[in-house]
């Protein structure tokens, strides 16, 4: 997925980076894939708040359907957030919350993005820490 996605667009530069979770070599597999518009960074070689920045500085933003905090810190960035399906052992909870995010048009998984090769803008604003706070306000004071 990570290959064809790259491939796809050649003009754009990417970065990707793994964490402490992702699987020994896996780095490794995707270097070897030679892709001259994509760096890696291995998660040891970033800082505090390097994902903030990365974020930040993004139009778009691929993440693995997988790690739900990271889901939700690229599409609070306001960035269009595109899905690397993984396979499923069995559906729960988090695959339903995933679920519902693709339906609302927050994400879009890579099986769709193959359909038209872009990812499309989100419906709106996704900031749950600034939504909380007005909920309380609207409650508590």
């Amino acid at each position: 997925q990570i290959e064809s996605i790259v491939r796809h667009n050649p003009a754009q530069r990417f970065l990707l980076s793994d964490s402490r979770r992702t699987p020994a070599g896996c780095l490794e597999k995707i270097a070897a894939l030679q892709l001259a518009n994509l760096t890696l960074v291995p998660w040891q070689e970033t800082g505090p708040g390097w994902v903030g920045r990365q974020l930040a500085e993004s139009a778009a933003v691929w993440v693995s359907e997988d790690s739900v905090s990271m889901v939700y810190e690229a599409i609070t960035s306001g960035a269009a957030v595109g899905l690397i399906g993984l396979e499923q052992t069995k559906p729960g909870r988090i695959s339903r919350g995933v679920e519902r995010l693709i339906e609302g048009g927050w994400v879009t998984p890579y099986r769709r993005w193959q359909e038209t090769g872009r990812l499309p803008v989100p419906p709106g604003r996704f900031n749950e820490a600034e939504r909380c706070a007005e909920w309380m306000v609207a409650e508590w004071l």
